[in-house]
């Protein structure tokens, strides 16, 4: 029994340090989804198999049979995941489906967990790092926010604790000694040499990633021959705003790539429209889910149904994709037909096409690389003297769905708002002009904005407190306020025109073309696009404009904060490390010094030495630090303003701190908390006896 326990000690160390890296790299997923069953589930997961590990240590037994199921069911689903049965949503729920990346992080913190049980031998530790590692890796590509770095930190201390632990059990094995040791002990003693470690090494990757930063263009600059055969891979389009059935928003600072990701021979520019979204959970815009399939003519054209009745402006565009996309086909407007002209590797007819009450046509099957489709859309016609003539008579239906979907949260906290920017508007027209004035006026757009803290509505944390994002942000506050004030109105994600190509007579559409605006319902007119935009960006304030014009106090804070902490913090660690490396030794006294001053009774002495010292200065006199306790109360004895009761107390007071500092036997913090009840209630009594006299 004694040698389990050994064992188990000796463990514990090394599979608590496991158990912060591996909660880390979860936690990784958890701040980028909002699906609160399948966060359970992995840490609970987690929890578990290191756990069973732990208490298996002493019997030198893991079950591998667990870690084999977790292991093989999670690639079987993984496998599957596009089925969507049921068991099947608790280990890939749908928002984890809406990237490959994060499909494949999911797949990668299953396998992290299943080898969480098979972790009683110290060398399969290495193995829950590496996955922890590429599941962080995974979602840096997908969401690098301020919440990501902080995680990626964690995690990296935790895995420099973990390894250095278990290079300590390696070095005793080696050495074949059989002596109990202090294990717990010695890993709490491994923890400042680590924290010394993870600093000195995250300043050195900071310092050697912004040199090879702004010196690999300089470089490649200088080495035409070089460049030209090496080119960094691309990665394919993915829009941040194309997310499918659904589209969070204030996910963090977004990236979008620079290639082409469709060409259009459209008969009028337009914005090519691929979502509409009427439902707003607080985190995320939502498509109706009711969705129909396309009925199909003879000539194998696809024909939206209800359309038949739209009246504008009729307008051709033929669609080449030139990226990977995902399920929605886009177009300008509203669709009234469709027809696809050219599909690669095509062994089974025409595609199934599907359709909602919005107008979204979605594929079953992602579209392919060199897909060709032609749409015929119907482009609604309006003056602005129609619009500033349009009354507020909206039909039953429509107001349910686009007025009172309204998240608590947002009538609670922005009706005032709203109701202050539509003041003097009468009509629905002047009210979305309002609104659109008073976003552009008062917000600064930006792709850098942080992701909005999890459990916030997205719509009152922009309006309120960060005032600062990109379309996602913008289209959502706009389309907020207007059902506020009784305007129904909704999201739309999409590319903008893009650039014309007067030689090929194409728009050529990028992934940097990726937009998000609004569409606001009139009656007799139907859906009407506006397109929030602010009229100044974050990266062109200064500081005193952010603090004079914008109110931005907490962005002012972080950018000064951030232009002065590196450089002092670099020198700050770089001096120590120099130090450390010049002689070791010089460092102890620094950390003799913190060590001793958090012990129990150091705390105690050092404020019984204070009292001491006013007291020794009331006389004239300077005590020396190597003054031992008696000879300070013997000073004290000399003083003729203490009176024979006081100097009997702190006799005693001086006897008991003596023996709680020079006994031997350990100090708890009851004892000290007791003493120091103690001298501050003999101080009280000395000060009311001094002023008596």
């Amino acid at each position: 029994m004694q040698g389990q326990r050994s064992k188990v000690a000796r463990q514990l160390p090394l599979l608590a340090g496991l158990y912060v890296a591996c909660t880390a790299a979860a936690a990784a997923i958890s701040v980028t989804i909002d699906e609160p069953a399948y966060e359970w589930t992995l840490h609970l997961t987690i929890t578990a198999g290191l756990l069973i590990s732990l208490l298996a240590s002493g019997r030198r037994r893991s079950p591998v049979l667990v870690a084999g199921l977790i292991i093989a069911g999670a690639f079987a689903a993984y496998a599957v995941r596009d089925v969507g049965a049921v068991p099947l949503l608790l280990l890939y729920p749908p928002e984890v489906l809406t990237s490959n990346d994060v499909a494949l992080a999911a797949l990668m913190a299953w396998l992290m967990a299943g080898l969480c049980f098979v972790q009683v031998r110290r060398e399969n530790a290495i193995l829950c790092l590496v996955a922890g590692l590429a599941i962080l890796g995974l979602m840096a590509t997908i969401n690098l926010n301020s919440e990501l770095l902080v995680i990626f930190a964690v995690y990296l201390f935790a895995t420099i604790y973990t390894w250095a632990y278990d290079n300590l059990l390696a070095r005793h094995q080696a050495a074949g000694a059989t002596k109990q040791m202090p294990w717990l002990a010695w890993g709490r003693r491994q923890l400042p040499s680590v924290a010394l470690l993870f600093v000195t090494m995250t300043m050195v990757a900071v310092g050697v990633g912004n040199g090879l930063y702004y010196l690999s263009p300089k470089l490649f600059a200088g080495l035409p021959h070089i460049s030209r055969r090496w080119q960094p891979p691309t990665p394919p389009v993915r829009s941040r705003l194309a997310f499918g059935n659904q589209f969070p928003v204030g996910t963090g600072p977004i990236r979008l790539s620079n290639r082409v990701a469709f060409t259009v021979n459209a008969d009028y520019p337009a914005q090519w429209r691929g979502q509409v979204y009427p439902t707003y959970d607080g985190r995320r815009w939502l498509c109706d889910q009711n969705q129909q399939f396309l009925p199909t003519t003879s000539g194998g054209r696809y024909v939206v149904p209800g359309t038949d009745e739209l009246q504008g402006l009729r307008n051709r565009q033929t669609f080449r994709l030139t990226t990977a996309a995902d399920s929605a086909l886009y177009a300008a407007a509203h669709p009234q037909q469709l027809t696809i002209r050219q599909r690669p590797n095509s062994l089974w007819g025409l595609p199934p096409l599907m359709a909602d009450s919005c107008g979204n046509i979605t594929a079953i099957r992602q579209a392919l690389t060199g897909t060709e489709y032609e749409v015929i859309s119907i482009m609604p016609k309006f003056t602005q003297a129609q619009l500033a003539t349009a009354r507020a008579d909206y039909p039953t239906a429509l107001r349910e769905d686009y007025i009172d979907e309204v998240p608590l949260e947002c009538q609670a906290r922005l009706n005032g708002l709203a109701a202050q920017i539509t003041t003097t508007a009468k009509t629905p027209y002047q009210k979305v002009e309002a609104i659109l004035s008073y976003l552009s006026e008062n917000y600064l757009y930006t792709y850098n904005a942080p992701a909005v803290p999890q459990g916030r509505d997205a719509a009152v944390h922009f309006l309120l407190r960060s005032k600062q994002g990109a379309c996602d942000l913008f289209a959502t506050a706009a389309a907020v306020l207007c059902r506020l004030t009784g305007i129904p109105a909704r999201v739309v994600t999409g590319f903008a025109t893009g650039e014309y190509d007067p030689d090929q007579q194409i728009y050529v559409v990028r992934g940097t073309d990726a937009h998000a605006w609004v569409e606001v319902y009139f009656t007799g007119l139907g859906w009407v696009p506006f397109d929030p935009q602010a009229s100044e960006t974050l990266e062109e304030q200064t500081m005193g404009s952010l603090f004079f014009r914008h109110h931005q106090f907490m962005l002012v804070a972080g950018k000064v904060t951030r232009t002065l902490l590196p450089p002092l913090a670099l020198v700050v660690v770089l001096g120590l490390a120099a130090r450390a490396l010049v002689d070791p030794r010089l460092i102890y006294p620094w950390w003799h010094r913190w060590r001793t001053s958090r012990q129990p009774w150091s705390r105690l002495e050092r404020q019984w030495r204070r009292f001491y010292q006013i007291a020794s200065q009331r006389r004239g006199q300077r005590p020396q630090q190597s003054d031992s306790p008696c000879q300070l109360l013997s000073a004290a004895q000399r003083d003729d303003l203490l009176s024979r009761g006081i100097y009997a107390m702190l006799c005693r007071a001086t006897d008991d701190l003596c023996e709680l500092r020079y006994s031997g036997s350990p100090v708890t913090t009851t004892q000290v908390r007791r003493q120091q009840r103690r001298w501050a209630w003999l101080c009280r009594r000395i000060q009311a006896a001094l002023r008596r006299k």
